[in-house]
């Protein structure tokens, strides 16, 4: 649980850093056409960024299961590994437009 806290966080501040960056370098023009050009990249971005975090989550739903009931549930476990496919499909798919 604590792992999926820690993850979800992590990921979730540095979405609103990265955030915060975008909007202040969208006020110069300059930075504002190169954000225009990137829009797509980020979006995906941003999809992963979402994925981690509900990955995240995941673990705490999985890990307060094992808390109240002592032992896995087979489901979650499933969508648990649907989960870790999807970032990697993700990011391996971010990674090849971006080359």
């Amino acid at each position: 649980m604590v792992l999926g806290l820690f993850l979800a966080g992590l990921i979730g501040g540095v979405a609103v850093f990265v955030g915060i960056l975008l909007a202040g370098a969208a006020k110069n023009p300059d930075s504002a056409r190169k954000i225009a050009d990137d829009q797509l990249t980020l979006i995906a971005i941003y999809g992963l960024f979402a994925l981690i975090i509900v990955l995240g989550l995941h673990f705490v739903v999985s890990g307060g299961w094992m808390v109240i009931f002592g032992k896995r549930n087979r489901v979650l476990v499933w969508i648990m590994w649907v989960f870790i496919a999807a970032v990697f499909v993700t990011g391996g798919t971010i990674r090849a437009f971006l080359d």
